[in-house]
């Protein structure tokens, strides 16, 4: 068999993951957290200057991060104190949640985003001005292209995979610059009209590089 393996954030990973699981009758997807190599973050909730219902706001707030309020996020439905009909597959942030007790209710009883967070260093400096690049590219790659990404894929896998068909694999994969030059990239996309050109130029790449991987496919 085949196996796919991709990033996601967690919430849509197990929550995909219980939805194939009730609706196919087996577990085809399994949703992992990488440790020392997930960044770990809390949703923000705050309060807007001069709201017109500031005590029921805040209220709303303390709610919210109170014990009972992030007991929703990650315990199994119909659980006391739990969801009553869908599980939320998000984590609480309060450290008095991961406890024994707690854990045999919760959806994810495995998860520790604690210890994630202290194992792992997120440095912005390298990544960060990347971001903007990598959703472009990805947003060109996989969207604007679909039809003709379809097309070879169906060509290769029918093929006998990427082993079968190594020429057409790699002219799949070819990407339109090196790894190196992703900042001098992601510097060409910083006004409109270099993100224009560059986009069409990738759009023409992929196009190209798909319909060569279907001719290259024995």
């Amino acid at each position: 068999g085949q196996i796919a393996a991709g990033m996601c954030i967690d919430l849509y990973g197990r929550s995909q993951a219980e939805w194939e699981e009730k609706h196919v009758g087996r577990r085809t997807i399994v949703y992992h957290t990488p440790t020392a190599a997930s960044s770990v973050s809390a949703d923000p909730i705050g309060l807007f200057r001069g709201a017109p219902n500031r005590e029921r706001a805040e209220m709303f707030i303390d709610f919210v991060l109170s014990r009972q309020g992030q007991k929703l996020w990650n315990t199994i439905p119909g659980r006391p104190e739990g969801p009553r009909k869908y599980a939320l597959h998000r984590l609480p942030i309060r450290r008095d949640l991961y406890g024994e007790d707690d854990r045999r209710d919760m959806t994810a009883p495995e998860a520790d985003p604690f210890g994630l967070a202290a194992e792992f260093t997120y440095e912005g400096a390298w990544t960060g001005p990347l971001f903007g690049t990598l959703r472009t590219l990805i947003r060109v790659m996989v969207i604007d292209c679909q039809d003709e990404l379809r097309a070879a894929w169906k060509a290769i896998a029918q093929a006998g995979g990427p082993e079968a068909a190594p020429a057409a694999h790699d002219a799949f994969r070819k990407l339109p610059f090196a790894h190196h030059e992703a900042l001098e990239v992601a510097k060409k996309l910083q006004t409109p009209e270099s993100q224009t050109v560059t986009v069409r130029e990738w759009t023409l790449f992929f196009r190209q590089q798909y319909r060569q991987a279907t001719e290259l496919v024995p």
